[in-house]
């Protein structure tokens, strides 16, 4: 199931910028039926459920004022309270999830998927202990400081919810749908591990993040541009004249995927920008609102050293443009220098042709583009490629495909003076920074949290400075970014599963704490004297 709405409203609150996160979730929200649950839950404050296709948000808007702490057990045996200074008040998380509950059950088939979304301008002074709790309620928190730049406008209230009206009139509060003994079981499982989540935690192997396909499940095999000439006059299919590619479907997640990924605000910020025009496009089309839009061009060059995100966003970027309803297919194919070079001399106009085929509806990432580009020396057939493709780019009628150039950034600067006119064809131009220290330790934590993992007290800390020093000791050309922290993890893995076995280790917690004794030693790389040869 593609919960694309969801995710929008998810990705939003994800924002650190919370103009920006209130930007986006207006705009997610326009794309949606938004009923004000205020008249069928008074004392709930500012409550709506938010409906798009088969997918439903139940979004509450907090307002009150203050520093809290949060308590989500059945308090002395009633309702969850937080507590200030001054006062206490039932928990609007609890008052969330049991609105949500009682809508699933109301709703029943009419929607298949559900996401509960507080935002408070609250400050939960414990919400590092109790954001597991809010996880296992499936209830997302985001703390504010200001709502003023949130605008929510909202659809007349439908039949089909007045029997919820009818429900909570009923009862002495909507509370009393929700069995707090349950309740209290959904508490305790955010602070136990069973046993079958020590096994997915710790024991299943990672799944790939993108879906690799046949490259015949992608072509039309009649498109004459993927037939050959026979002896005989006539022309036909053969898979051995497609050029090498590896083609990955789109995924469902790549808004959360993309805001989980550390830094890149930049090329973050461009593809909002680009999704939001196609988003407000569709708005005026609903309405039938006739009004000039700027064509924006999507191909890209996408500049940084190795290990920077290039490859992640270029894979990434199909499936977002596909699910703004900007690209028909959302499949990215992966090209670089060989995919272009045919067995002969001139079969480069054919590959491009049949590549950029493949491309339709779908975005052609070429990968280490400067080495296509520059070539060997002048004599290098790959120096065709890009002419070739520069013609079938100026054709301005055929929008539904991209093109990303990546590559390292000095080398695609000199590879771009080869030809002027490339400038102008790929307007968008992001260079991907080495990451520094605190987002290599971010990534590193990231990944840890992610493989269902918690840390022992310290080590953190002991990561961090096991960081620094290869940090420190890093050497242009052979300094991998994100890469390294990847090669760090597997490291700790190693040896945190061999002390495991090697000490008998047992009980669920113990099994998937990560401790000191993890934690690799920094060696550094000994680099070898060349012998000399002479005489002494």
């Amino acid at each position: 199931m593609n919960n694309s709405f969801i995710n929008s409203i998810i990705s939003a609150i994800a924002q650190k910028n919370e103009a920006q996160m209130c930007g986006q979730l207006n705009t997610a929200l326009l794309h949606s039926c938004v009923y004000s649950l205020r008249s069928a839950v008074p004392d709930a404050g500012r409550l709506y459920l938010c409906i798009a296709a088969e997918e439903a948000v139940i979004l509450m808007i907090d307002d009150y004022q203050g520093d809290e702490l949060a308590d989500e057990a059945p308090f002395n045996e009633g309702l969850p309270l937080y507590f200030s200074e001054a006062s206490y008040r039932i928990s609007p998380v609890f008052r969330l999830y049991a609105v949500t509950e009682s809508l699933r059950k109301l709703l029943g088939g009419k929607t298949k998927s559900f996401a509960s979304v507080l935002i408070t301008t609250s400050r939960i002074i414990n919400d590092d202990d109790i954001q597991g709790i809010w996880k296992n309620m499936r209830v997302s928190v985001r703390m504010v400081k200001r709502l003023d730049a949130l605008s929510i406008t909202t659809d007349k209230f439908p039949d089909f919810l007045k029997g919820f009206a009818d429900i909570y009139s009923s009862m002495k509060s909507i509370e009393s749908d929700i069995d707090l003994k349950e309740y209290g079981r959904v508490i305790d499982g955010s602070t136990q591990l069973s046993v079958e989540e020590v096994k997915v935690s710790a024991g299943a192997p990672d799944q790939p993040l993108f879906l690799e396909v046949d490259v015949e499940s992608v072509i039309d095999k009649d498109d004459p541009v993927y037939h050959s000439l026979q002896p005989d006059g006539t022309s036909s299919y053969s898979r051995g004249n497609l050029p090498p590619v590896k083609i990955y479907a789109p995924i469902k997640n790549a808004d959360a995927i993309l805001e989980s990924m550390v830094g890149l605000d930049e090329i973050k910020e461009h593809i909002r920008r680009i999704r939001n025009l196609s988003l407000f496009r569709d708005k005026l089309q609903a309405r039938n609102i006739h009004v000039k839009l700027p064509s924006v061009s999507l191909h890209t060059c996408l500049l940084g050293n190795p290990g920077t995100g290039k490859s992640t966003i270029a894979l990434l970027f199909a499936s977002l443009l596909h699910s703004a309803g900007i690209l028909s297919k959302g499949n990215v194919i992966v090209a670089n220098r060989a995919s272009f070079l045919g067995r002969w001399v001139g079969s480069e106009e054919r590959n491009v042709a049949m590549l950029l085929a493949m491309s339709e509806g779908s975005v052609l990432m070429i990968d280490e583009a400067h080495n296509l580009m520059l070539g060997a020396n002048e004599s290098d057939y790959s120096r065709n490629v890009m002419p070739i493709m520069m013609t079938a780019l100026a054709d301005e009628s055929k929008r539904d495909f991209a093109v990303l150039l990546c590559g390292y950034e000095k080398e695609m600067e000199k590879a771009m003076q080869t030809d002027p006119g490339i400038r102008s064809r790929f307007p968008n131009r992001f260079v991907f920074e080495d990451y520094d220290l605190e987002q290599l330790h971010e990534m590193a934590i990231n990944r840890i949290f992610r493989g269902g993992y918690i840390l022992e007290a310290s080590v953190s800390e002991l990561i961090h400075d096991l960081l620094k020093r290869m940090y420190d000791a890093r050497t242009a050309g052979s300094w991998a970014n994100a890469r390294e922290v990847s090669t760090l993890w597997e490291n700790i893995m190693i040896k945190h599963a061999e002390r495991c076995i090697l000490q008998g280790v047992t009980g669920n917690k113990a099994l998937i704490t990560i401790t000191s004794d993890d934690i690799p030693e920094y060696k550094p790389a000994v680099v070898k004297a060349r012998t000399k040869i002479g005489f002494c």
